[in-house]
């Protein structure tokens, strides 16, 4: 565990993926001195929960893949409107409430395409797909256009948020 430990020491933007300047800190986790994306460490887990609880779930009671695939896209929207809304203006407790969500909709989404039927599968895949790549790019942009506005921006990617990459 050493070895890996010093790895992500000296390579901190690995865990964080996000510039360490005070205009990022609302996307970072500080958990025992390390620096965690407060998305990839709260939506995951979060996704991998609710999938076990809706596997589990199933067994109880039987859960259709529309359903499924419809409180994705509820809870997909949900999140989309309070980042449209509020942006990243909210205390940090509210912004892990909101990836909870993305994580519950992540799994519902994963659970949908598992149940559907073969063709609506690729289908549901190919939305997925479209949706993901295409709140990535909103999410890139979005960055891009903070550091633009940071008055270090002539020195990126040196700036101080980034000289830490290696």
């Amino acid at each position: 565990m050493g070895r890996l430990k010093e790895y992500f020491k000296n390579n901190p933007f690995l865990l964080a993926h996000h510039p360490s300047c005070d205009i990022f800190s609302s996307h970072t986790l500080n958990i025992r001195g390390w620096r965690l994306c407060l998305g990839c460490f709260v939506i995951y887990p979060s996704a991998v929960i609710a999938l076990a609880l809706l596997f589990f779930l199933s067994d109880l009671h039987s859960i259709e893949y529309l359903m499924a695939f419809y409180i994705a896209l509820a809870m997909f929207l949900i999140n989309s409107i309070r980042k449209i809304v509020y942006k990243d203006k909210l205390p940090k407790s509210m912004q892990i409430v909101s990836r909870v969500i993305l994580g519950i909709s992540l799994a519902s989404i994963l659970y949908s395409i598992w149940l559907a039927p073969q063709p609506e599968q690729y289908i549901l895949i190919g939305m997925f797909l479209a949706i993901a790549i295409g709140y990535n790019l909103f999410n890139s942009k979005k960055m891009l256009k903070t550091c633009k506005e940071c008055n270090q921006y002539p020195n990126f990617p040196k700036c101080e948020g980034l000289n830490n990459i290696k």
